[in-house]
């Protein structure tokens, strides 16, 4: 949360969508999607909002 505005600003400058990782989560791509791994969520940035997204979910 303490980098929300620093990301916020990024999104607004670049039109892109972010997805932050915490150090203890990371995220595995493949032939079924993008599933997040780890301990703690991830959470994807759009410029509509802030998505929370469980381990063992997928994007």
């Amino acid at each position: 949360m303490e980098n929300d505005s620093l990301i916020w600003s990024y999104i607004k400058q670049n039109k892109k969508t972010v997805i932050a990782l915490p150090e203890d989560t990371g995220i595995f791509y493949s032939k079924s999607g993008i599933e997040v791994i780890g301990t703690s969520p991830a959470f994807i940035f759009k410029d509509d909002g802030k998505i929370i997204v469980q381990p063992k979910s997928y994007i």
